[in-house]
């Protein structure tokens, strides 16, 4: 073999073994958000806020501005709604939650739709239940707005709660006693986690240019 074709040959296992390695490294990663987003593992502590937007940053205008441009972006077929902006940001502020959390949650349960009603009773935006968080909210959550409401309030009340934000994504999802009896609910619920979070950053992301310029 001539000196040129081993240095040929040595060069492409060379680019081989580095496919390789960038390949473990994803799969590694990926198992590691897999098990970030899903799995209850009690030894690990996942903080409970998200911080994509600080109010004190930002005017009002800019907030929803951004959120608007978000939602446009991601679901151009989405029921064209007014004032959905300002609910979200207005509704998350009320509630001291991060507004792209909030808008994250409004689309996994309706993809920003109002007159979404599920198996279970859930109604709404965010797919409140009326029997459950009506009187506790002190508000009709069929209104599209009082429902935006009540849904940042509900996830104020588990991200206190709860000492990892997967932990009350999941319960907001499957409910409290779901989540602590049953193996296959939690999964459910982390799953559900795991979405409503990926919908935030991506919804940030989308929306950062009226927050940056």
């Amino acid at each position: 073999m001539s000196k040129s074709s081993l240095i040929s040959r040595c060069q492409k296992i060379s680019l081989l073994s580095i496919g390789a390695c960038v390949s473990i490294t994803l799969s590694i990663l990926a198992l590691h958000l897999f098990a970030f987003f899903l799995l209850p593992d009690e030894s690990r502590r996942v903080s409970k806020e998200i911080q994509l937007v600080e109010f004190r940053e930002y005017e009002p205008a800019r907030i929803e501005d951004s959120i608007k441009v978000s939602i446009e972006a991601l679901f151009p077929h989405a029921e064209s709604i007014e004032n959905l902006p300002y609910w979200i940001r207005s509704a998350a502020q009320m509630n001291n939650v991060d507004p792209y959390l909030l808008a994250g949650i409004i689309a996994q349960e309706s993809s920003f739709r109002t007159g979404v009603t599920s198996w279970s009773g859930a109604v709404g935006l965010a797919q409140v239940k009326p029997e459950f968080w009506e009187e506790s909210c002190g508000l009709k959550v069929d209104d599209p707005y009082n429902n935006v409401i009540c849904s940042a309030y509900i996830l104020r009340k588990l991200l206190d709660k709860h000492e990892r934000l997967n932990t009350a994504l999941a319960v907001y999802n499957v409910g409290d006693g779901n989540y602590r009896q049953s193996d296959r609910y939690r999964l459910a619920g982390y799953r559900y986690a795991s979405s409503v979070i990926s919908y935030s950053y991506q919804l940030n992301v989308a929306g950062a240019s009226e927050l940056i310029f």
